[in-house]
């Protein structure tokens, strides 16, 4: 499968706080979105890490960041912050902050557009897909490219879970093999941002 520069792109806050926004399409519900972003053993097929606990309360959880055999596995101290089951998770992650907003796909002409906040009353529960906002506001913003390369080969395994044919996930260290290097650059070049330095040269 080849990865697609996805819609994607940087929101300065008014605090100068600089934050990546990553959307992106599915063909199932919310209910079934909501799942692989909050269950532990959904987490662990797709995403960079998995849960202590199932993240649809408040509160403090620890994330476990996979190496999947590639170095140690690491825990990370987080805060859920939000949670409006279906519709938004936030918490922390490290010095960032994560949140998660799905909205149903219900338009005729393509998804349904998130400009702001999601209203938790809209959209069809029962709509054939959904829409999917990631907005990750980071604490250091030379990790752009990092952060939307590393998001987008993580989606990409995501839409296969979701799909029923999940492909083995592309995290950490083992992201390398599966073009993240080039990723970098790529969304590097289309944010206008310079390439972060995450794995050092060899």
């Amino acid at each position: 499968m080849t990865s697609e520069l996805q819609r994607t792109n940087i929101q300065i806050g008014a605090d100068a706080s600089t934050t990546v926004v990553i959307e992106r399409n599915f063909d199932v519900p919310p209910d079934v979105v909501w799942q692989a972003l909050t269950d532990p053993a959904q987490l662990r097929l797709w995403a960079p890490h998995t849960a202590d606990r199932v993240l649809d309360s408040f509160g403090p959880a620890t994330l476990i960041m996979l190496a999947d055999g590639n170095g140690d596995d690491q825990e990370v101290s987080i805060e859920v912050l939000v949670v409006k089951p279906y519709h938004v998770l936030k918490h922390t992650w490290g010095p960032d902050v994560l949140r998660w907003e799905i909205t149903a796909d219900v338009t005729p002409d393509g998804p349904e557009v998130l400009l702001s906040d999601v209203n938790p009353a809209g959209g069809d529960e029962d709509g054939a897909g959904s829409v999917l906002v990631l907005r990750h506001t980071l604490g250091d913003p030379s990790m752009v490219s990092a952060v939307a390369a590393g998001w987008q080969l993580c989606f990409d395994v995501l839409q296969t879970v979701l799909g029923g044919h999940p492909v083995p996930p592309r995290r950490g260290a083992n992201a390398l093999n599966y073009g993240w290097t080039e990723l970098n650059e790529r969304f590097a070049d289309e944010l206008k941002v310079k390439p972060s330095v995450v794995f050092p040269p060899e």
